[in-house]
């Protein structure tokens, strides 16, 4: 995405309250409505967010906002490619309360991130993009959508070691996005393609063995 128009940093702001106990962040109106299906019904329909400019995500995660806003000004993915949620903690998909990522996947996470920082594991950078995907359809921000398919993508064709890293997504995320996301999902089938590519050198069966029918049907059509 190339950087907000000028006009779009000039007039009203707006409030929007993150999480709980929520976590105040100020957005130029008209960049939000521009971008966002979610905040252009919210402030231009009959809710109550229009007239007190307010809109409150209660359950939302914060970090994941964060990212948002910062696409929203810069047009770049840096905030989820460079930075951890909440202190190294993973987003919890189903609320706003985070789950500690499993330590045992470190030493293949590195394996799999010799072309980027170490400060952040190649692991840790797929995970969290499909996370903000899914978080960007909540919000309904298309454009942002098609960033982080992107540079999913191009993660994939930078990395020669996929079959050594951890199993991604995870199960619960694959779970998570198959609930919220249409059949026709462009993510559904990178997630897919993914799944069976990290899992070649694993116990592919017992690896999915977790799964809903659904998803394992789909990952053995391939």
């Amino acid at each position: 995405m190339t950087l907000p128009e000028a006009q779009m940093l000039m007039g009203s702001v707006i409030t929007v309250q993150v999480g709980t106990p929520p976590t105040p962040f100020t957005v130029h109106e008209s960049l939000v409505v521009a971008r966002s299906g979610f905040f252009k019904g919210a402030l231009n329909g009959h809710f109550k967010e229009s007239h007190t400019r307010t809109v409150e995500l209660p359950e939302d995660h914060r970090w994941l906002f964060t990212c948002v806003i910062h696409w929203l000004y810069t047009g770049t993915l840096k905030m989820v490619l460079n930075s951890e949620s909440e202190a190294g903690e993973r987003v919890n998909l189903t609320s706003n309360k985070p789950n500690t990522q499993d330590q045992n996947d470190q030493e293949q996470d590195d394996e799999c991130s010799s072309s980027f920082p170490k400060f952040l594991s190649w692991n840790r950078r797929v995970q969290q993009l499909f996370e903000l995907w899914i978080y960007a359809d909540k919000l309904q921000v298309p454009d942002l959508q098609n960033d982080l398919i992107i540079k999913l993508i191009e993660l994939g064709e930078g990395t020669s070691d996929w079959m050594d890293c951890t199993p991604m997504p995870s199960n619960e995320t694959m779970e998570f996005f198959y609930d919220n996301t249409l059949a026709n999902s462009p993510l559904r089938r990178l997630a897919v393609d993914l799944s069976i590519l990290t899992r070649l050198k694993k116990d592919l069966e017992d690896s999915l063995k977790n799964l809903s029918d659904d998803i394992v049907l789909e990952i053995e059509l391939i």
